[in-house]
């Protein structure tokens, strides 16, 4: 120890230990007649009164998408500019009748009239091409999406418009939340990817549509209302797993190994699995599986079913020998 922390130095330097004074412990009550820090009520009315001003103000974007108005080029305005072009042509056509009397030399000057005003109906329509491309470019001349549009308000301090870029935010937040949730469930049956890949919205095959949620999932639907799959991006999730529901979980396999490069993982009960990996062999669905066991089991299956189709006969040679 060193000799400046010895107990007489300390002593002499911050004095004689004293015991610190005894503290009163809190005593903790519970008052069911005390005022709840929320109350109630007054939280459903002002959930109410922030439901009134989202319509009012969904109200005001429907007066504003109503009372929009794209600038376009006046048609009239473009004809009469073609119409000036050939007025131009026909002035310069009659003052070539009228001045020059050899019939040649007209022919002549007719020619390039002719050609010059080729040139300038030319010139003319990518000129017009050129400004209708800089009014479809231009920001201001676009009708804005509701999202862009409460974004403006919000900016100029409308508090309605405020309160509702926080429910975009808040509902942003839940869904990503939910579809995280989707996508890490390893005990739904279906497919799954090492990596992150967009979900696809496509027809697959006859009879079944798709639907595009908010979260950006695509639901896979039968006409008659009964969801087949559901592709969240890196993962499929088979919904129909009846007995008479094949088709759904072949084409989900197809879309899979398509969309994830012939290489995915199988997930759910086991079931499920040695039924998926039945249809793949039994589809020739071409594709790898990650998962060791799973592979091991579909390079089997694969082996006897291709023992167990029976070889063509070979035909006799022209020429040969009957038996």
């Amino acid at each position: 120890m060193h000799q400046e922390l010895g107990r007489a130095r300390l002593i002499k330097r911050l004095g004689a230990f004293e015991p610190s004074a005894s503290t009163t412990e809190a005593v903790l009550t519970y008052d069911k007649q005390r005022p709840l820090k929320r109350d109630p009520k007054i939280r459903e009315e002002h959930r109410q009164e922030r439901a009134a001003a989202r319509r009012e103000l969904r109200a005001r974007y429907g007066q504003y998408k109503e009372a929009f108005v794209y600038r376009r080029l006046d048609p009239a305005t473009v004809r009469q500019r073609f119409l000036n072009i050939r007025e131009a042509a026909g002035r310069k056509r009659r003052e070539i009748q009228e001045t020059v009397t050899d019939a040649a030399a007209r022919n002549v000057l007719y020619s390039v009239v002719a050609f010059e005003t080729l040139r300038e109906r030319d010139r003319l329509r990518r000129e017009i091409r050129k400004e209708r491309q800089a009014l479809y470019a231009d920001p201001t001349n676009r009708r804005l999406s509701y999202r862009e549009w409460v974004e403006q308000q919000a900016a100029t301090g409308d508090s309605a418009a405020i309160g509702q870029l926080r429910g975009f935010v808040y509902s942003e937040k839940r869904r990503a939340r939910e579809l995280g949730r989707a996508v890490a469930n390893d005990d739904a049956d279906g497919v799954i990817h090492a990596d992150d890949v967009d979900p696809v919205a496509r027809n697959v095959t006859d009879g079944l549509h798709f639907r595009v949620r908010r979260d950006g999932a695509v639901v896979y639907r039968w006409d008659d209302g009964r969801d087949a799959f559901i592709d969240l991006g890196r993962r499929i999730d088979v919904l129909a797993k009846g007995a008479s529901d094949e088709v759904p979980i072949t084409t989900a396999l197809r879309l899979a190994a398509e969309k994830y490069g012939g290489a995915f993982e199988l997930t759910g009960s086991e079931q499920f699995k040695r039924r998926a990996i039945a249809l793949m062999v039994e589809h020739g669905i071409d594709a790898r599986l990650r998962d060791g066991e799973q592979e091991a089991l579909r390079r089997a299956k694969a082996a006897a079913a291709a023992k167990q189709t029976p070889r063509r006969p070979r035909k006799p040679r022209k020429g040969g020998a009957s038996p």
